[in-house]
């Protein structure tokens, strides 16, 4: 599970109830692709294919093993679930509460282990604490990522005061 210093920012995504957890592991893949140095051999057959149906072989490659199902052994990253459950006080001692998703008590971050076909909804329902469901992307050591742009990032400076094209303040 993690136990590793955090590198990088957080980053806000919305992604839709309806959809199963394999849609939302394939977005997440979507996300971090051009972090990766190179892509998985996808065969030299399809020359002219589409950037859906290539992130669709991609996937399978990486993720999927020989029955199609999610492969949680994979070699490049585990998606997390972040730990953000909230401590029962005690007086002399604080007890970790049970995890909704994996019903074991622990410190640690939860791996993301639904079935392909559960729905964003269905793993929502099963928090019974009101907080937000964030996910972690924990790199397993042999994945081969360029992490440099997290490390130093390079931010835009923006000057809100500054006057728009037609003279004016932007409001």
């Amino acid at each position: 599970m993690s136990h590793l210093q955090s590198l990088g920012y957080s980053r806000l995504h919305i992604f839709r109830k309806s959809w199963t957890a394999k849609q939302l592991r394939l977005r997440i893949y979507e996300i971090v692709r051009p972090l990766m140095y190179s892509m998985p051999d996808i065969g030299r057959t399809r020359k002219n294919i589409g950037n859906a149906e290539r992130l669709q072989l991609e996937y399978k490659k990486i993720f999927l093993d020989s029955n199609g199902e999610y492969d949680f052994d994979n070699s490049l990253y585990d998606l997390e679930i972040h730990n953000n459950l909230p401590y029962d006080q005690g007086l002399m001692f604080n007890r970790i509460t049970q995890c909704d998703f994996c019903g074991m008590e622990h410190k640690d971050n939860c791996q993301f282990a639904f079935q392909d076909t559960v729905t964003l909804d269905s793993i929502l329902s099963l928090m019974k604490y009101d907080r937000e469901l964030e996910l972690t992307i924990n790199w397993k050591a042999g994945a081969r990522v360029n992490l440099k742009q997290f490390e130093n990032p390079q931010f835009h400076k923006i000057n809100l005061n500054a006057p728009t094209a037609s003279g004016g303040k932007k409001q």
